[in-house]
C-alpha cells in the first residue's frame, strides 16, 4: 500500500494505563476538532453485551489482559472508516507489535504522542479514577481540583475534611480493572507489550514524550509541540 493510498491519522497516543491520555485526547478533540477512536471504550461496551464477542472480550481483558491483535487491528480499520476525511486520535493503539505493524501499513501518523508517568503517580491515580455520569469527564475521586462542575455542584463541600460526609449516589461510576492488583497487571503488560512498540518510534522527529498527569502546563506542553509539528494550528476550532 503506498502513502498516498493510506488512510490519515493525525495523533497516536500512547502511555501506559492511567497516564491521561483519555483526559488529553478530549481536550485535543474539543479544541481542535479530532475524532477519538479508543479501543479501551469499545471494549467495555462489548464487554456489557451478550454473545460469544462479548465472552471473548469478557475473558481477555479478565485481570488485566489485553483482547485478540486480530480484533482490535478489525475493530480500528472499521471505526477509521466510519469517519473517512476526518482527523482522528488513536487513543491507546497500538498496544503490541503487531496492531503497530497494521498501523504502518495502514496509515500516515502525523505525531506519536507518549504520556507516562512515575509508577506510584499512576497506581494513584488508576485506584482513584471515578467518572462522572452526566458529562463523561475523568476526574480523581480524591482531588476536588480535578472535579467537574457536575459533580462539584452536588458534593458537599467538606466530604474530603469530613469522611461522614453524605456523597450521592449514582453521579460517577467506576472501572472493573481500576484496583491495584489489576492495574498491577495491565502496567505489566504495557511494559511487556507496549514498551517494545513505543522503543520502535522514540526517535522519529514526530515522537514526543510528555507527563501531563499532576502537570497543570502539562496539556500547553503537548499542544506547543504538535503546533510545531503542524498537526494542530495555532487556530482553534
Amino acid at each position: 500500500m503506498n502513502q498516498e493510498s493510506k488512510r490519515h491519522c493525525a495523533i497516536v497516543l500512547m502511555g501506559p494505563p492511567a497516564a491521561g491520555k483519555g483526559t488529553i485526547a478530549t481536550v485535543l478533540s474539543e479544541k481542535f476538532g479530532f475524532e477519538i477512536i479508543t479501543p479501551g471504550s469499545i471494549y467495555r461496551e462489548i464487554r456489557e453485551q451478550t454473545g460469544e464477542l462479548a465472552e471473548l472480550v469478557r475473558e481477555s481483558l479478565k485481570d488485566g489482559g489485553l483482547c485478540p491483535d486480530w480484533l482490535t487491528n478489525k475493530l480500528m480499520l472499521e471505526e477509521a472508516d466510519k469517519r473517512k476525511e476526518k482527523r482522528l486520535i488513536f487513543d491507546g493503539f497500538p498496544r503490541s507489535n503487531e496492531q503497530f505493524s497494521m498501523l504502518q501499513e495502514s496509515f500516515n501518523v502525523g505525531a506519536y504522542l507518549h504520556l507516562d508517568a512515575p509508577y506510584q503517580l499512576l497506581e494513584i491515580f488508576a485506584t482513584n479514577r471515578i467518572q462522572c455520569v452526566s458529562c463523561k469527564a475523568v476526574m480523581s475521586l480524591t482531588n476536588a481540583n480535578t472535579w467537574c462542575d457536575c459533580l462539584r455542584q452536588q458534593i458537599p463541600d467538606d466530604f474530603l475534611e469530613n469522611p461522614s460526609a453524605t456523597i450521592p449516589e449514582g453521579l460517577w461510576t467506576t472501572r472493573h480493572d481500576d484496583t491495584p492488583e489489576i492495574f498491577a497487571k495491565r502496567y505489566k503488560v504495557y511494559m511487556e507489550q507496549t514498551m517494545p512498540v513505543i522503543e520502535k518510534v522514540r526517535d522519529l522527529e514526530n515522537y514526543g514524550k510528555f507527563q501531563t498527569l499532576g502537570d497543570p502546563d502539562g496539556v500547553s506542553k503537548v499542544t506547543a509541540w504538535l503546533e510545531q509539528l503542524g498537526v494542530v494550528s495555532k487556530q482553534v476550532i
